[in-house]
């Protein structure tokens, strides 16, 4: 029983025992019926009713877990309370037919006396309530104790993934830490009471109302953090945390009042206290917009502002950064409607019922796997923000909209008309393009041209930056000379602070150098104007002896800051140093052993890298965090150019691929690294007699992006043997890593190997590899293996099938490798029936967001802390699910519908499952699984079967089927393989003209299933689509033939179904199997039916 369950029987109990003991040890009179009865007496007919009410609340209801002690002797108590009550009904009963209607007793006890002739059996029940009510009010204790320790860990867990999500819980989770308190206060007040001391049904009342708000809560609290946490994505904060931070004496005017109506320094704030719409930041690239909305949405004032605008309702920030070298969902609609989302929910939880109403209501806390957001419902759900009524007003920050990849048009209006609301305004920054000037500039009031107000900030940073080197002191200069340098290095910045922070540090160099005035004025005077001719000038300044070197780091960060669709990487800063020794061996990678280091080995390396990069790129590349990266995107663009790819070439080693460059140093950098071990908190050994997960299975997406990068290596024309070789060499160093049989077993801890690649937790650390050699589309490399060895994936903790067919990065669209594979595979003997425990836990990492400090961290504290449980899976049954056939029993079967829901484990169908599904069809992946021993006759569920599933699906979804030759080929596999018409399903009761089914649950033939589901047919259908539908029909009809099962009521849902010239040759068809003797109007196969009677009887309540 659930606990709140648990508690209401007990008071249910409770209840009971208090009623009968008032009535056995009081004097109220009793009377047969109403009449002659006065307001202070009771009738009989009184009492049965109320002893009837709470004899059916004493019955407690079964349940599917193990029930503890407390649970165990409640439900014994209630059992007996329940037979006592029956007992005295009995007695009650046969005093309601007696004669005499008007008859009294003196009291209820006098009249159970009279009944049960004498005073010893009244005794000895008064004395077994006693009793039963003692013993509840401690089992009531010992249970409430059980629930509050289970409810303080729920509570510490919802706080944690308060923590990773940033949400803002703090105010509930802390009442609902209020209500334990005054809970557990009630249970030890009880504990403490004198000898005797019993809870009424009044104090357990308030008890469990208690209980419920705290589960309420508590359930809503997670049901948040759910969807919080399906909006989320791992680069979400990417671009944000990569800004730099403004300087500590700029950008303050824009939020500081004017003296002056209508100055340019009070527009933006004027804006934020009292407008709406849409305010544009324009700038020159370069100019510091994206430091300067970072500064913005940070700081106190602006939310002052806006506090101003928003009263007196609440205000909530929102703020979204796009990046160009990012990957392809920080620079879509749907990651600026995720993150906006994402703000907004986790600083006003509260929002998330009425705004998600239909997700909200589809939450089942059981499962963790979500459908993807469409873009309709993240509009839907904005819509409904900036349409409600709510306690808030919302601003939006919107960053590097130029680096949207979509249509600038589009995405103007999309946020104009967001701003259109009362309650939402927008403020967003780009460079003046046209697009934005049409859709942002026609009102001046709401523009601001960052380069042309930035003069003051320029000078700021320019007075520091040189004032503040230990040599500036030695120039003795007056106020007026500095002041003239620095106006003219404000001149030629022209409003752009990147030009700005490159000149600083060219003549900061030059003070270091002990320049003299003239000397710095020169060195200002020589330097390039605009920032492409600076990039210019920096790498012409790059010593001959590095331009191999310089030339081989710059195309590898180009190729990095390209974007892949396919997936997103980044260059870890070791490679700046890994990457030298292929240029005196180009086998390093696989030769280099493995190397542990300490932190400060780590922080010695990456001042050598810092050191190095310098001189070779002259600050275009720079290590920010613990990935390298261009200064600036302008540096990127202009690197790009044909004449800048040219000028890099020629610089460049001959036969020197950038991609290969990469791929040599991803599996260097994983041989490089610190080692430490992990505490795992909160788990249990997974033991079970079928194939599964006896160890902890990290998810670690390094893996998968080194071997998704050796793909496009192959790609760029890279032989596959030297591509396979580095993929061999990583693999086999992973196999060194793997910790001993025994260890791997042990959930305590678990060996780490901290890489500039990634974290990499064990134990198995070689088993990953060769499930993301499926994720990622390496499947000729796993042919290749396969090939030698038939064991290869055997030993796999995930089954390679599953895998192949139903992975989270699996393709939507076959190739012929992948089907090769799946071939050699099923050869082989992997199993697609094959159930399997699958432990696909999520595992947070307590330690701060990955810095280059953090990869030197001391790892011994690391914990790991499991989110998920493990899962009963079905191979065969996931790929039906994944593909989207699954579960579709009629609309007149709703209550099967939702039992079928309950029981299945399986997550939802995959993104892009219809293309997923008729690439199945059209490489006769179906018609190979059943070729290889796929049960068609299986049930997903006690409610269906997979042919019935497959079947059904098509006729309720002709339209999602393209590939409709080839779904004929694998339904007639169905057939050759083994479906039986008969293979029975549990249901409940449908006959023909019933609305829906009903009562006696029966087993159901599956012919009976398609039947229906044939007789749904809405009639709204096309022409083609009901093509299609006959085709299956007739397929159906001849393996009914074929197989002598009675059609039955076939030709009449055909008639009513399909027009004329479609429903003639089904016809024809059935009438034939009749006059050639083959009647399948008689009985159904005796081995079928005898089955399917006898449970049904087995059925029958």
């Amino acid at each position: 029983m659930e606990p709140l369950s648990a508690l209401s029987l007990a008071g249910n109990v409770i209840q009971f025992i208090e009623f009968t003991t008032k009535l056995l040890s009081t004097s109220i009179e009793v009377y047969r019926s109403a009449e002659g009865a006065s307001n202070d007496h009771l009738t009989l007919g009184e009492i049965c009713g109320q002893l009837s009410g709470l004899s059916g609340r004493l019955r407690a209801s079964k349940v599917n877990h193990r029930e503890s002690a407390s649970e165990l002797a409640l439900r014994d108590i209630a059992d007996l309370c329940n037979a006592d009550c029956a007992r005295i009904l009995a007695v009650l009963n046969d005093l309601k037919v007696k004669e005499g209607s008007h008859r009294a007793w003196n009291s209820f006890r006098h009249a159970l006396k009279h009944a049960w002739k004498g005073e010893r059996e009244v005794e000895k029940l008064m004395g077994q309530l006693r009793d039963r009510q003692a013993a509840m009010t401690l089992h009531i204790c010992a249970l409430s104790n059980e629930w509050l320790i289970h409810v303080n860990q729920q509570l510490q867990a919802l706080g944690e993934r308060d923590g990773l999500l940033q949400a803002q819980h703090q105010d509930r989770l802390g009442d609902i830490s209020l209500l334990l308190k005054d809970i557990k206060l009630q249970l030890n007040n009880s504990k403490v009471s004198k000898h005797g001391h019993t809870l009424s049904a009044t104090v357990l009342d308030n008890l469990v109302d208690k209980i419920s708000r705290v589960s309420i809560a508590e359930r809503n609290i997670a049901k948040e953090q759910s969807i919080l946490k399906s909006l989320n994505y791992d680069s979400r904060g990417e671009r944000y945390e990569s800004v730099d931070d403004a300087h500590e004496h700029t950008f303050k005017w824009i939020l500081e009042a004017s003296d002056q109506d209508g100055g340019n320094d009070s527009k933006f704030l004027k804006w934020l206290r009292e407008s709406s719409g849409v305010f544009w930041i324009s700038g020159k690239p370069g100019s510091g917009k994206s430091t300067l909305m970072k500064f913005l949405v940070d700081h106190r004032k602006t939310r002052d502002a806006l506090e101003v605008w928003a009263a007196p309702r609440k205000v909530a920030i929102a703020s979204h950064f796009f990046w160009y070298s990012g990957d392809s969902i920080q620079k879509s609609t749907q990651g600026l409607f995720r993150s906006l989302l994402f703000d907004i929910f986790r600083k006003c939880p509260e929002l998330i019922v009425d705004v998600c109403p239909t997700r909200w209501a589809a939450t089942d806390l059981s499962y963790t796997t979500w459908e993807d957001w469409s873009l309709k419902e993240l509009v839907q759900c904005l819509r409904r923000i900036g349409g409600n009524d709510t306690a808030f007003r919302f601003c939006f920050f919107i960053d590097g909209l130029d680096e949207f990849e979509g249509d600038y048009i589009e995405i103007s209006q999309i946020l104009t008309e967001i701003a259109k609301s009362p309650h939402i305004k927008v403020c967003v920054a780009s460079r003046p393009l046209n697009e934005f000037q049409d859709q942002f500039g026609v009102d001046k009031s709401a523009v601001l041209l960052i380069h042309q107000l930035t003069r003051d900030d320029i000078l700021s940073y320019a007075r520091s930056r040189l004032e503040n080197h230990p040599r500036w002191p030695v120039l003795r200069l007056d106020t007026g000379a500095t002041q003239s340098f620095l106006e003219k290095i404000v001149r030629m910045a022209c409003g752009v602070f990147l030009w700005v922070t490159l000149v600083t540090r060219s003549l900061r160099n030059g003070l270091t150098n002990d320049d003299t005035m003239e000397d710095l004025n020169a060195r200002l005077d020589s330097l390039p104007i605009t920032l492409e001719a600076f990039y210019r000038r920096m790498l012409d300044s790059v010593d001959p002896i590095y331009h191999h070197k310089s030339a081989s780091l710059l195309r590898m960060a180009m190729v990095r800051d390209q974007p892949f669709e396919e997936f997103y990487w980044e260059l870890p800063w070791m490679i700046a140093l890994l990457h030298e020794r292929e240029h005196t061996n180009p086998d390093y990678a696989i030769s280099m052993p493995r190397t542990a280091l300490s932190p400060d080995d780590i922080k010695c390396y990456r001042q050598q890298a810092s050191r190095r990069l310098n001189a070779k790129c002259r600050g275009l590349l720079e290590i920010r965090r613990d990935k390298l990266m261009f200064i600036h995107r302008t540096a990127s663009d202009y690197l790009r150019t044909l004449e800048m790819v040219d000028y890099i070439r020629a610089r460049s080693s001959e036969g020197l691929n950038p991609y290969l460059s990469i791929l040599r140093a991803y599996v260097a950098c994983l041989k490089i690294g610190l080692e430490g071990t992990a505490q795992v908190e909160g788990t249990a050994q997974i033991t079970a007699p079928i194939r599964g997960l006896s160890q902890l299975n990290f998810i670690s997406p390094d893996i998968l992006n080194l071997i998704q990068f050796a793909e496009r290596v192959r790609n760029e024309g890279i032989e596959d043997t030297v591509v396979f070789e580095l993929i061999a060499c990583a693999e086999d160093f992973l196999m060194s890593m793997d910790q001993p049989e025994e260890e791997s077993h042990s959930l305590n801890s678990v060996k780490i190997w901290s890489t500039p690649q990634g974290l990499f937790p064990g134990p198995q650390f070689s088993s990953r590899l060769k499930c993301f050699l499926i994720s990622a589309g390496s499947t000729d490399y796993a042919v290749m293996k396969l090939s030698s060895d038939a064991d290869y994936f055997r030993t796999n903790p995930t089954p390679v099938l599953w895998q192949l067919l139903c992975g989270f990065d699996r393709n939507n669209e076959w190739h012929p490798s992948a089907i090769k594979l799946l071939r050699l595979l099923l050869h082989n003997n992997y199993d697609p029936n094959e159930l399997f425990l699958v432990d696909l836990r999520s595992y947070a990492l307590s330690w701060a967001s990955r810095r280059v400090d953090d990869w030197a961290s001391n790892l011994d504290t690391i914990s790991l802390h499991p989110l998920e449980e493990p899962e009963l899976k079905s191979i065969w049954f996931e790929f039906l699910v994944v593909c989207g056939v699954s579960g579709y029993l009629g609309r007149r079967r709703q209550v099967e519908s939702v039992l079928y829901r309950c029981c299945r484990t399986s997550r939802s169908r995959c993104a892009g499952w219809m293309t997923y599904l008729n690439s199945s069809l059209a490489h006769g992946v179906y018609s190979l699984l059943l070729q290889y021993g796929a049960d068609p006759n299986a049930h997903p569920t006690p409610f269906t079967t997979v042919w019935v599933d497959f079947v059904c699906f098509a006729i309720k979804y002709p339209s999602k089927i393209t590939a409709v030759d080839h779904y004929i080929q694998s339904l007639d596999s169905f057939f050759k393989y083994g479906a039986k018409l008969g293979t029975p399903v549990i249901g409940l009761t449908l006959l023909p003209g019933d609305a829906t089914s009903h009562l006696p649950f029966r087993m159901v033939p599956g012919w009976d299933i398609f039947c229906e589901a044939l007789e749904e047919c809405t009639g709204f259908q096309t022409e083609q689509e009901l093509k299609f539908i006959a085709q299956i029909t007739m397929r159906m009809a001849e393996q009914a033939i074929n197989v002598r099962w009675p059609l039955g009521r076939l030709a009449s849902i055909i008639s009513r179904v399909f027009p004329e010239p479609l429903r003639r040759p089904l016809l024809d068809t059935i009438s034939a199997s009749r006059g050639d003797g083959n009647d399948t109007r008689g009985k159904r196969p005796r081995g079928e039916i005898t089955g399917i009677e006898e449970n049904n009887k087995r059925l029958k309540p």
